[in-house]
Order: C-alpha cells, then sequence, then structure tokens
C-alpha cells in the first residue's frame, strides 16, 4: 500500500521538444480557476453535455474529433461516434505546440465548466471577433466548455 501512494505521489516529467503525439501542457490563466488533475475521468462529449451539472467543476479525459477551430485559443470537439451530432467547445489557455487541425483526432485532458462569454474573455485573454463571439454564445451559452489543462493529438 505504501508503495502505491509513494508512485502515486511521483511527478511526471515533460518533454521539452514535443511529437506529434506528446500531451500539449496549458497552464492555468489569470485566476481561473483550474484544479484538475494530470488525468480526469474518461467520459464522451456526449456525457459531458447530458451530465454537465454533474461534472460542472471535475476533471474529465475526452477523445474524439476536431470540428471546427474558434480561434487560437479554441476548437469545437464532437464524439468520435458517426451518428452523434453531440460536441463541446474546448479552450486553452494558451495555443497548443502541436498544431490542432480540423479533422484531428484529439484528447483533452481538463475541467467542466458551464460558457460564460464575460468570464472566459476576462481569464482567458480571448480575441474573437464580434462575429465570433456571437456564433459562439448563441451556441454554447449556459452549456458545457472543457478548460483544457492538456491537449494531445492522437496519431
Amino acid at each position: 500500500m505504501a508503495l502505491l501512494l509513494l508512485a502515486c505521489g511521483t511527478p511526471e516529467r515533460e518533454a521539452t521538444v514535443p511529437s506529434p503525439t506528446a500531451p500539449v501542457t496549458v497552464p492555468n490563466a489569470g485566476n481561473a480557476p483550474v484544479t484538475a488533475p494530470d488525468a480526469g475521468t474518461n467520459t464522451s462529449v456526449e456525457t459531458v453535455n447530458q451530465d454537465t451539472r454533474k461534472l460542472i467543476g471535475q476533471a474529465v479525459t475526452v477523445s474524439g474529433e476536431v470540428e471546427e477551430i474558434v480561434g487560437a485559443k479554441a476548437f469545437q470537439m464532437e464524439d468520435e461516434k458517426i451518428f452523434n451530432n453531440d460536441k463541446v467547445l474546448v479552450i486553452n489557455a494558451t495555443p497548443a505546440a502541436v498544431p490542432i487541425t480540423e479533422g484531428k483526432d484529439v484528447r483533452v485532458t481538463g475541467v467542466v465548466r458551464e460558457f460564460v462569454l464575460a468570464e472566459f474573455e476576462k481569464d482567458y485573454n480571448l480575441t474573437w471577433d464580434l462575429d465570433v463571439k456571437q456564433k459562439i454564445e448563441a451556441e454554447y451559452k449556459n452549456k458545457p466548455v472543457i478548460l483544457a489543462k492538456t491537449t494531445q493529438v492522437i496519431e
């Protein structure tokens, strides 16, 4: 038991040169309350959308496909299921070192929060133009968003 606890407390080392599949660490910005551990509960985009109230403030790990890039700090992600239209907005505190492009499969670990545009603009210095702000707010107001701590492209 003591060895197990000791192994759990060992910090992971981060690579200095990311490979195409290496996780990209996204630091906390400003005063945003991101307290995600290194790995969250494996879940799906569908579950994040259906169980939002239960998952608010919780760390999750979600795999899916990048549907649309919303800017340098955000993208929409959908489940890998073919006939599923569920998607979630993912916000990175800083642009990822590994390029995130539409159609790529990714694994995101972060904290689920409810989308409130004013808070995210302030906390993450989002520089979306007015059209993007209106589109995203209309689509995601009071819906879940994942504040990504790590984003990994899956090859």
